[in-house]
């Protein structure tokens, strides 16, 4: 049995993990209220929504769709979800996938009760490529989908959160901010510490183990022996320069300063090809700050390098000149006194 273009088709037997579902609604369960033992309105679809059920079509085709993961990575379906999972086995997506729109089939099975006593249902949803986690099967085997991967947090360490003489910081440790150990993934070995980008850690609980999942681009640096290596086509970059004066002379409050868009590079990821170490370059975003022991550091993918910057009044541009262009207005502090010169 075949889904169709980008979908797979997986069944579910209900839509929240845990929670009084009361209340009548046009929408199915959608819109129904959660109520907790407070009798307080605990609705949150990521705490209790059915994030898991099981394969019953795969996609019958996989598009030239462009998705883009917010780590600046802009890939096709096809290229990235070529490997298609099993029927029969578990898929595992975030909960946003089991949204109304995307509903093919509901059942109602009337004088069947399910394990909680409710009347059983059946609810068939449409669940795109790109948004399935991984799959797992009656043995237990994890089968991760294209670029996504499991993380597990690294935790503070007790020294951490007591002082010498003895007092406690914190009642329990706490996830060490943007630090983690890849557990599962594809093309990253199990084990490797990395640092990975602000907001990717989105908890999911595969097998009744906890988790952050996200895609293998939002991975910043892999950390060995204490040196920070960016990884693929990462690069990290030399503290940008920070505009601190309005053109009217005014000071800049240093809550609204952010770095410039013209930055050098200082390390690059093995797979870069287009910059390399001492460049200067122009960027379509702001870089993303870290700190790691006490250091700080610059990161940003390769390809939100515009242009790089050649003897300080030449810009030359990475794709062509109408991308540059259209990004000029974005650029003014940046791109003062710079002759555009495109890549011949």
């Amino acid at each position: 049995m075949k889904g169709n273009i980008d979908n797979y088709l997986v069944e579910l037997d209900c839509l929240f993990e845990k929670g009084l579902i009361i209340g009548e609604s046009s929408n199915i369960a959608f819109e129904k209220i959660i109520i907790g033992a407070d009798n307080n309105p605990l609705y949150s679809p990521m705490k209790f929504k059915r994030t898991y059920g099981t394969i019953i079509a795969v996609p019958q085709a996989l598009s030239e769709r462009v998705y883009d993961d917010a780590g600046g990575v802009k890939m096709t379906v096809r290229d990235t979800y070529s490997d298609l999972l099993e029927v029969g086995d578990t898929a595992h997506f975030y909960w946003i996938a089991t949204q109304p729109d995307m509903l093919l089939l509901q059942e109602r099975f009337y004088g069947e009760l399910d394990a909680n006593g409710n009347i059983r249902m059946r609810y068939v949803f449409m669940i795109p490529a790109d948004k399935v986690i991984c799959s797992t099967n009656s043995r237990g085997k994890i089968t991760m989908n294209g670029d996504y991967m499991l993380v597990k947090p690294i935790m503070q360490s007790e020294d951490e959160i007591k002082t010498p003489s003895g007092i406690w910081l914190s009642e329990e440790t706490q996830p060490k901010p943007l630090l983690g150990t890849v557990v599962h993934a594809n093309n990253l070995r199990s084990g490797t510490k990395i640092i990975y980008a602000r907001n990717s850690d989105i908890e999911v609980e595969i097998l009744g183990e906890k988790y952050y999942a996200m895609r293998e681009p939002m991975a910043m640096c892999q950390v060995e022996d204490e040196e920070v290596i960016p990884l693929g086509k990462r690069i990290l970059l030399k503290e940008p320069l920070t505009k601190k004066f309005y053109d009217s002379g005014l000071e800049i409050p240093e809550c609204f300063r952010k770095p410039e868009k013209r930055a050098v590079v200082d390390f690059t990821g093995q797979a870069c090809t287009e910059v390399s170490k001492g460049d200067e370059v122009l960027l379509e975003s702001h870089p993303m700050f870290f700190e790691y022991k006490g250091e700080n550091y610059w990161s940003t993918h390769e390809s939100s390098v515009l242009a790089k910057i050649i003897n300080n009044d030449a810009v030359k541009c990475k794709f062509n000149m109408e991308v540059l262009e259209v990004n000029m207005n974005r650029f003014i502090d940046d791109t003062k006194n710079l002759n555009i010169i495109p890549i011949a």
